[in-house]
């Protein structure tokens, strides 16, 4: 009994230890797409993109700070190569 006591407890502490954020990425790093377009014109792909800027919630609104997203525009041959450029 007391071995099986043990067995649980060592399995409980090494899951405990084992878990957590080994591939955590932060926020503001992140590009965060939520609107993507695609349209066809002489043979080329143009992708627009809006993409938001995570802003942290304790920041204070400054009257000189952007907005929080962007749109861009990329014109490529390919979908992939253009998605590669934004």
């Amino acid at each position: 009994m007391k071995k099986k006591i043990l067995f649980i407890n060592i399995i409980v502490v090494i899951a405990v230890a084992l878990t957590g954020c080994w591939n955590a990425m932060e926020l503001n790093t992140l590009g965060i797409n939520l609107v993507l377009g695609l349209d066809f014109e002489n043979g080329k792909v143009i992708v627009t993109a809006e993409i938001i800027e995570p802003v942290p919630a304790k920041e204070k609104k400054v009257p000189w700070r952007r907005l929080c997203c962007y749109i861009c525009s990329r014109h490529w041959g390919t979908i992939y190569l253009t998605l590669l450029e934004i």
